[in-house]
């Protein structure tokens, strides 16, 4: 395939002019070449190269962040937050310096970092990305939040993503999310009104019938037995012969 034949004339590069000033590009487009296709082992050798040859290079800090990247891929949230450390102290000035903050807040928050995930998340938004960026970024902030049981500031994060775009793509998630937040929260009203949001607007969300099926749940623990039958049916028609249709049945 093109990226196969892509890597090869790219290696060609490296072997036949290593003295050559487009070598250290070369190495590291193998690294992004290799990182597509998930041979991980791959991107971390090129991306190290790269670093470790041409540590004031152009492309060093965008393998330092690729190096951190791969390794979050591997589910190695340790060195994948290691690596952006590396990142943001060696390379601060760098264009990937700020993005490689909102991966090592996705490792902290994996390792259980709930209060470094969020200050990582925070310092993140504060560098203004691009939209998609920061609302991936609230959600995790929400996320980091609720880690830390601080569910009142989780659902006003949640709740500015979903005002700020109802498209987003992980919209669903968020809905959900707010929706758990309103139970910790013990306001069963807004985690009702959250998780039937949820079913109305994302249909094809495969937490649809699950929100419909709380949403029953919640009705039947305060003994509104009407209202959480009707919630029971529309889970278990969504739901369909799963194991949680047979919880609604």
């Amino acid at each position: 395939n093109r990226q196969s034949d892509a890597t090869a004339k790219l290696q060609q590069l490296v072997k036949q002019f290593p003295k050559s000033t487009r070598v250290e590009e070369a190495t590291f487009q193998m690294g992004e070449a290799a990182y597509a296709q998930d041979a991980f082992d791959q991107a971390l050798a090129h991306y190290t190269s790269v670093t470790q040859n041409w540590p004031e290079g152009t492309f060093a800090p965008h393998a330092q962040h690729g190096l951190g990247w791969t390794h979050f891929k591997r589910g190695d949230f340790q060195k994948a937050a290691d690596a952006m450390t590396t990142l943001a102290s060696k390379y601060a000035k760098s264009e990937v310096a700020p993005k490689g903050l909102y991966v090592r807040a996705m490792a902290r928050y994996q390792l259980g970092e709930f209060q470094s995930a969020a200050d990582d998340a925070t310092a993140f938004l504060q560098s203004k990305p691009a939209k998609t960026d920061m609302l991936d970024a609230q959600y995790l902030l929400g996320l980091a939040l609720a880690g830390q049981q601080k569910f009142d500031e989780a659902a006003k994060t949640y709740s500015a993503i979903l005002t700020a775009d109802p498209k987003y793509s992980g919209a669903d998630k968020v809905a959900y999310e707010l929706g758990w937040a309103y139970v910790e929260l013990g306001r069963r009203s807004e985690a009702v009104t959250a998780f039937r949001r949820l079913a109305a607007d994302y249909p094809s969300s495969p937490l649809a019938a699950e929100s419909l099926f709380r949403v029953g749940e919640s009705f039947y623990d305060a003994g509104e037995f009407a209202d959480a039958t009707k919630a029971y049916t529309d889970a278990r028609q969504k739901a369909g012969n799963s194991e949680l249709g047979e919880k609604a049945v």
